[in-house]
């Protein structure tokens, strides 16, 4: 620490007030007052003296001296060194060896370099964690996310070097090679893994839809890699409990080859169901990790059934079915009303077009739809009877007194927020061909929402053309117009596809046909979650009047494919649960949770998967080009493990690392120190022991 000087609050002009104060008190004490006179000499010019400086210093005190100093610190360098602990670097190698001798010489190279340097270890995977792990169970590999954790942690930090012993095999995040920019220290990297390509057949892909409906078929397309078999055969397996499903023998044609085949299989029980794929080891091949893949698929008994009820045959009638069946959850029945004697409860949505009509007999079905509150969706045409319009509760009514009809084009409402619409429907709707619309004032009702309106060339009203209701329990849609068929059309000749026609229409009938959940005890969570995602759960609970309480304690059994329980408790938040049950095994389960609330129980049932994330055992040939890439990138150098004595000497001889030297500014008041105090003591007890001793006051 070293002293520069010393400084006041006040101006320096202030430090001249401190001596002429002092002396000013002092010649009023001992040369103005005639009492004084009786002093020796000495001794008055001695007291004199003595307040002079005692008076002075005071005053000194009172300005708030300042002392400014300068701290100076010596930084040593900081040697970063992050160690891969993937899977990837056991599953291709002679992981016994790789084991023994990889994790000796890396700290005989922590013990050598720390001896001049301050040295930070890291394990990395998934994430960053400090401190070096070998168990190698990460199962993937994130180097970005290294490379900014240590930006983050090092930021106006002495960061010397830094030492990366990975493969440079990586399956998340961004490409490493462009993450390196700022890090401000060179990288020297250490080659693990092995870059022979081996002989390997593997599983490459899979892709399949998620759902399924029972007694259908599904397909399981898959994608199978061979690498140096030639000339061998490879068999590939789908099994279920135990059982098998399909096998396919192909034959090896070439060193570096690839097949897909496309599996069908009967889904024959409902559920989250588990298939096992798997190709049977082959002679000469090097890893076994990647023959196998678990998936998962959810069989559903039964789908949404909407029926299209027609007054008459119309081409929209095709168009709103070609839309609803391309989704695999939705069964669609078209009907004409003069045909139509079945139960519209067993339905839930009906599409009304141009019904009610003056040429069929529509009393029933309108009051079989407000009974049972089923969700309707009107079109209105030229065959509508617009009086009988407002019986049906759509929450719109036509007052026309002429049979005329406007073509109208549509343009989105904004402020429409029951569904998404993106700018590109919002687009499309502008676009689009119009619609024959009947002439007449509208009247929407209050509960009413409007979707698209009115366009009339290029003069916007306000007029409603599409428009949705919701009163109670039931939920309607109309659109006051007919030739919709024309829209998709449009899209198909615009775009190559119905894209955006039946994803809204999709959006419209699913927000039609889904139910609000009233259950007084319900919980949230993903069907599925990765294996090394952490299972989290939320659950609400309701009074009578559906207010949110948490006052009773939520339990929650987890069961697994083999029946092991897995018992948690929900821990309480503001006004619901939370779980966090941690990282489970790979399987199929099904759970129970029970509630009770003033003696009264409430329960909720389901299933979720836990599914495997097998990225690390999809390539395991190292990757030193990348490894060779982010040394020279940064100005650093690649090693081998053998070679780590090398490295050692670069760091510490050849490109030793300089410390660095920080230097701070520090105030500090004198009135913290203690020898201002015991002067100024020490001056005015002196003066009174005089004035005492010479038998003065």
């Amino acid at each position: 620490m070293i002293v520069n000087n010393l400084i006041t609050s006040y101006p320096t002009w202030t430090l001249i007030l401190c001596p002429l104060i002092g002396l000013a008190y002092a010649l009023l004490l001992y040369f103005r007052e005639k009492k004084s006179a009786e002093y020796h000499r000495f001794l008055r010019y001695g007291l004199f003296s003595l307040r002079f400086a005692a008076v002075a210093f005071l005053v000194f005190l009172l300005l708030g001296p300042l002392i400014r100093n300068l701290e100076s610190q010596i930084e040593p360098p900081i040697v970063v060194i992050a160690s891969d602990n993937s899977s990837s670097l056991i599953l291709g190698a002679d992981s016994t060896r790789f084991r023994e001798s990889y994790p000796d010489a890396l700290n005989k190279l922590i013990s050598d370099l720390g001896e001049q340097y301050e040295i930070a270890t890291y394990s990395f995977g998934q994430d960053v964690s400090e401190g070096l792990a070998h168990t190698y169970d990460q199962p993937v590999t994130d180097l970005s996310e290294l490379f900014q954790s240590i930006k983050n942690r090092y930021a106006n930090r002495n960061l010397g070097a830094i030492v990366l012993a990975s493969d440079g095999i990586y399956n998340r995040g961004s490409n490493p090679r462009y993450a390196t920019g700022g890090l401000g220290a060179p990288v020297y990297t250490i080659a693990l893994g092995d870059t022979v390509v081996k002989r390997d057949a593997k599983i490459a892909e899979v892709a399949l839809n998620r759902i399924a409906f029972l007694g259908n078929q599904f397909p399981i397309e898959v994608e199978l890699n061979a690498t140096r078999l030639a000339g061998k055969n490879m068999t590939f397996l789908v099994d279920k409990d135990g059982v098998e499903l399909s096998r396919e023998t192909i034959q090896i044609e070439s060193d570096d080859f690839t097949k897909t085949l496309r599996i069908l299989l009967d889904a024959k029980k409902p559920g989250r169901q588990q298939y096992n794929l798997r190709i049977i080891p082959i002679d000469g091949e090097a890893i076994l990790a990647n023959n196998t893949r678990t998936v998962f698929i959810d069989v559903i008994d039964s789908r949404q059934k909407v029926l299209i009820l027609a007054n008459s045959p119309h081409p929209d009638i095709q168009a709103l079915h070609s839309a609803i069946a391309s989704n695999e959850n939705y069964q669609v029945d078209v009907r004409l009303n003069s045909d139509f004697g079945g139960d519209l409860g067993q339905y839930n949505l009906v599409i009304l077009h141009q019904i009610p009509s003056n040429s069929g007999a529509t009393e029933q079905i309108r009051t079989a739809l407000l009974q049972s509150a089923i969700p309707t969706f009107a079109v209105v045409g030229s065959q509508t009877a617009y009086p009988l319009l407002q019986r049906f509760g759509l929450g719109v009514d036509l007052f026309s007194t002429k049979n005329t009809f406007n073509d109208v084009s549509g343009y989105v409402n904004t402020s429409f927020s029951a569904f998404r619409l993106d700018d590109d429907f919002a687009a499309f709707v502008k676009d689009a061909p119009p619609l024959q619309t009947p002439f007449g004032e509208w009247k929407v009702a209050n509960s009413s929402e409007v979707i698209i309106r009115q366009a009339v060339g290029s003069i916007r009203t306000e007029a409603p053309l599409l428009l949705i209701n919701r009163m109670g329990e039931r939920k309607t849609a109309v659109l006051l117009g007919e030739g919709i068929w024309r829209w998709r059309l449009y899209d198909f000749a615009t775009e190559g596809n119905h894209q955006r026609f039946d994803q809204f229409i999709g959006s419209l009938v699913q927000y039609l046909s889904l139910k609000a959940d009233q259950r007084p005890f319900r919980l949230q969570h993903a069907d599925r979650f990765m294996e090394t995602e952490r299972v989290v759960f939320t659950a609400e609970l309701y009074n009578q009047a559906f207010e949110a309480v948490n006052d009773g304690e939520v339990n929650i059994i987890f069961t697994d494919g083999d029946g092991k329980a897995y018992p948690f408790t929900f821990s309480r938040t503001d006004n619901a649960y939370r779980l966090d049950a941690g990282i489970l095994p790979v399987g199929s389960y099904t759970y129970h949770a029970k509630v009770n609330r003033g003696g009264e129980l409430f329960e909720d049932r389901g299933r979720f998967s836990i599914e495997p994330f097998a990225l690390e055992a999809g390539n395991l040939t190292a990757n030193h080009n990348l490894l060779y890439t982010i040394s020279a990138n940064t100005g650093g150098s690649m090693y081998y493990t053998d070679q780590l004595v090398d490295l050692s000497s670069t760091l510490l001889n050849d490109r030793p690392l300089k410390p660095v030297s920080y230097s701070t500014e520090v105030l500090s008041s004198v009135l913290n120190l203690r020898w201002p105090f015991v002067l100024l003591l020490l001056l005015l007890s002196v003066e009174w022991f005089l004035r005492k001793r010479s038998g003065s006051y």
